[in-house]
């Protein structure tokens, strides 16, 4: 699901020369565009509210001193790099410490797991209604197909097309070349 959305974005992105917000704007109503944009404030503030408060319990963890501390250490680190460093280099600098991902492969071949069962809930997964089953699915479906991705990769369709001469920018408007 999260890939369709993703594709059907981008694609709106390359064909239109539009992020989404410009598309909205273009063809929708002013209302349905506000609401988007007001809803997708909100997902943003909660998605990096919750990033950054992970990041922090993390430090926490490996370093010990106060959450409170890591969290707004963390927070003027990314804003300062976010203002002073080119968007070019950022995104290497982000692409590189994504890496830090492959920490969940690595560890699910140190605990001690139930291959068998591990195998089996892969390919025949088990569905549960109890509110706990719920909210973690809840959770995991809003933190992978969330708001922000949609805008973001319609817009990073554009900025890829822009940087590789494809599209120019006149004003507000966009034209394919």
């Amino acid at each position: 699901m999260m890939f369709s959305v993703q594709e059907m974005c981008g694609r709106i992105g390359m064909t239109s020369g539009m992020g989404l917000a410009g598309v909205m704007k273009k063809f929708y109503s002013k209302k349905l565009l506000y609401f988007s944009v007001i809803l997708l404030i909100f997902a943003n503030t909660l998605n990096i509210a919750a990033d950054l408060g992970i990041i922090a319990a993390s430090l926490k963890m490996i370093l010990g001193l106060p959450t409170i501390l890591w969290l707004s250490l963390v927070t003027v680190i990314i804003i300062l790099m976010e203002v002073f460093i080119s968007y070019k280099k950022y995104s290497i600098y982000l692409k590189f410490m994504s890496f830090t991902l492959l920490v969940y492969v690595i560890t699910a071949f140190i605990v001690k797991q139930d291959w068998h069962s591990i195998l089996l809930y892969t390919f025949i997964p088990h569905i549960d209604l109890s509110s706990v089953y719920l909210m973690t699915m809840v959770g995991f479906i809003g933190t992978t197909i969330s708001p922000y991705l949609f805008f973001w990769q319609a817009s990073q369709e554009v900025e890829d097309k822009i940087n590789n001469g494809k599209i120019k920018i006149f004003g507000d408007e966009s034209i394919t070349t």
